[in-house]
C-alpha cells in the first residue's frame, strides 16, 4: 500500500503543477511553499469536488482523522502520505487495520476526479471506495 499511496500522491502533486502553475500562471515558488493538503484542496475546489471531512464509510482513515486531529479528508489523505514519507514512530500507521487501504482508495478516487475534471469529462462515475451495488453518479463539476 506505501507504494501505491505515494505513487498516487506524486500524480496528484504533478497535476497540482500542472494546472496551478504551468496552465494558471501561478508563482512556481509560491506553489512549492504550500502543504501537500493545501494544494491537493486548491485543485479539488477548482474542480468543483466537495472539501468533506472523511466518509464514514471509511472507518479507519475517519477514526485517524478524528485521533489526529485533521480537519477534512485531503489534510488525512496527505497526512498518511507524509507519515509514509517521513516516518518517526513505527507503529504510526501500522497498528490501524485497514488505515493504509482506505487512504489509498480516497486518494485515487481523488485522483480519477481530478484527472477527468482535467481533460473536460462531463459523464457519469462510480465511487470505487464505497463498497457494495455500484452507483453511476454525475461528476461533481457537471451540475
Amino acid at each position: 500500500m506505501e507504494q501505491r499511496i505515494t505513487i498516487a500522491f506524486a500524480a496528484l502533486e504533478l497535476l497540482s503543477w500542472q494546472r496551478a502553475v504551468l496552465e494558471g500562471g501561478a508563482d512556481p515558488d509560491k506553489h512549492e511553499n504550500k502543504r501537500a493538503d493545501q494544494r491537493l484542496r486548491a485543485l479539488l475546489t477548482n474542480a468543483k469536488v466537495p472539501i468533506t471531512p472523511v466518509p464514514g464509510h471509511l472507518p479507519a482513515l475517519k477514526a485517524f482523522a478524528s485521533d489526529e486531529g485533521l480537519g477534512d479528508a485531503p489534510k488525512a489523505v496527505a497526512e498518511v502520505r507524509h507519515r509514509i514519507t517521513h516516518p518517526k514512530v513505527l507503529d504510526d500507521l501500522y497498528d490501524r487495520d485497514q488505515l493504509l487501504t482506505e487512504a489509498w482508495w480516497l486518494t485515487v478516487r481523488y485522483l480519477e476526479l481530478l484527472i477527468l475534471h482535467w481533460v473536460g469529462y462531463t459523464g457519469g462515475v462510480v465511487d470505487r471506495t464505497k463498497r457494495g451495488w455500484p452507483q453511476v453518479d454525475a461528476v461533481p463539476w457537471a451540475s
